[in-house]
């Protein structure tokens, strides 16, 4: 299923995540925490699978949030921002979090931030079934915009197996053509996109 290619991936990640204590924390996530709480909130959604966590700490160290009305939430981990009962932190490149749940097991929503630019081309056709399977009521993707510069984490990759820089069509193309789960919801950060009217227009 997977491609050669992408145990290499996983192979770097691990070697940065050993070697860089403060890098790849999952302090990204948080970019994305008024989108993923209006669906929480929209599905009444409780149990959350969040794919490519990084190092979780955004679950263990309480941080203030920016809110829409331009006010600042409490101190509060992400898990209590996002409202969720329980969380499954999965990270193939962090010891302790480096395994799945068993194949069965539903979520009401699957979460994946900042993940889906480092995995090779060949690969996400696999990972879009793997991430639908999970979910019971929605999926949110969180990506950089394509109009971003491409970051440092993408640079240790092979180029040969990662498309730069990938538009938005392009992604739509190869993860979601044949997509098979609930409701997929995307967010590009930094770009003005119809795909985000979601969240906007609500």
């Amino acid at each position: 299923m997977a491609s050669e290619h992408y145990h290499q991936s996983v192979a770097i990640g691990r070697g940065f995540q050993k070697n860089n204590s403060k890098n790849w924390t999952g302090a990204d996530s948080k970019n994305y925490h008024n989108q993923i709480r209006y669906l929480m909130d929209k599905y009444q959604a409780q149990t959350v699978l969040d794919y490519g966590c990084g190092k979780g700490y955004q679950y263990t160290i309480p941080a203030c949030y920016g809110l829409d009305d331009g006010t600042t939430s409490e101190t509060m981990t992400f898990q209590e921002r996002i409202n969720a009962r329980s969380v499954f932190k999965y990270d193939p490149c962090v010891p302790g979090i480096d395994q799945l749940p068993a194949p069965t097991t539903k979520f009401d929503a699957v979460i994946c931030t900042q993940v889906l630019g480092s995995i090779p081309d060949a690969d996400l056709g696999w990972l879009s079934e793997l991430i639908a399977g999970y979910a019971a009521k929605f999926v949110f993707i969180g990506l950089h915009g394509p109009d971003m510069p491409v970051k440092s984490k993408k640079l240790m990759y092979d180029p040969a197996c990662l498309t730069h820089p990938r538009s938005i069509p392009w992604y739509l193309r190869h993860f979601a053509n044949d997509w098979k789960g609930p409701d997929l919801y995307w967010w590009f950060r930094d770009t003005k996109n119809p795909i985000n009217d979601w969240y906007q227009a609500r």
